[in-house]
């Protein structure tokens, strides 16, 4: 109990701004208080009155970006990104692994529901007309985080190595390599050989887990932070009831 103790009244309550920088917190950071109290007075953050439902939209669907995250850190753990031992070890993962089948499906569902989040999220920015100025800089990177979105899925889906996800990816390089003027040396690179081969293979699996990764970090980080600073954006007509909104957590979260 002493070491708790002293351990709050020694941790500088600013800390929480990593945590609010990274869309886990909502409110302001007392720095004054400590850590436990901020915690607790973030929490009790009310948003405002017009913020419902459709708002969480895109907190769903950074929850399944944060599920793919550790789920894929599971998977890195047994998966061998050769052409030898690629599909061996999706078996062994799915087969021999405790619950390594339960974490590969929840893999793939939160990628799929992850590209239908997004669009739903950016579907009700753009009928709320959100994306209007101030907040134009945060629309423009949501539009890049939905074809990093995009991109983690197509360089995931090669990953199996099994017979379909290797013709769809030969099919889908060859449809790139069809686009006038750069198409060609895209799929070049993507492919770094003459077919799709263990080179391929390889280079799609540092794409998915180190690129990707970090350009969905500085965007997100990004995106958090204009949100931040701008606040939800108003409704078209004002509530004819004003009051305070709900509650971030429980009831928002």
């Amino acid at each position: 109990a002493q070491f708790w103790a002293d351990l709050r009244t020694s941790t500088d309550a600013g800390l929480l701004s990593v945590a609010r920088f990274f869309g886990l917190l909502y409110g302001p950071i007392d720095a004054e208080l400590p850590i436990d109290q901020a915690l607790r007075k973030s929490l009790r953050y009310r948003l405002a009155p017009h913020v419902g439902w459709r708002h969480a939209l895109g907190g769903i669907a950074y929850l399944l970006f944060l599920l793919l995250v550790v789920t894929g850190v599971l998977l890195a753990v047994h998966y061998r990104p050769s052409a030898q031992e690629a599909y061996s070890s999706i078996q062994h993962i799915v087969s021999e692994v405790t619950l390594g089948w339960l974490v590969r499906d929840l893999h793939a569902w939160a990628a799929n529901l992850l590209v239908v989040a997004v669009l739903a999220h950016m579907a009700r920015v753009f009928f709320a007309a959100a994306y209007k100025p101030p907040r134009e800089t945060n629309w423009l990177i949501g539009v890049l985080l939905l074809f990093l979105v995009l991109a983690f899925g197509a360089t995931g889906y090669l990953l199996p190595w099994d017979q379909w996800a290797y013709w769809t990816v030969t099919e889908a390089l060859n449809a790139v390599a069809g686009i006038p003027l750069l198409g060609d040396a895209a799929a070049g690179l993507l492919r770094g050989d003459p077919i799709v081969s263990g080179a391929s293979l390889s280079r799609f699996f540092a794409a998915h887990v180190i690129v990707l990764p970090w350009l969905a970090l500085a965007l997100l980080g990004f995106h958090f932070t204009m949100v931040r600073r701008h606040g939800v954006a108003p409704p078209p007509r004002p509530p004819a009831v004003p009051g305070s909104g709900r509650r971030f957590f429980p009831n928002h979260l």
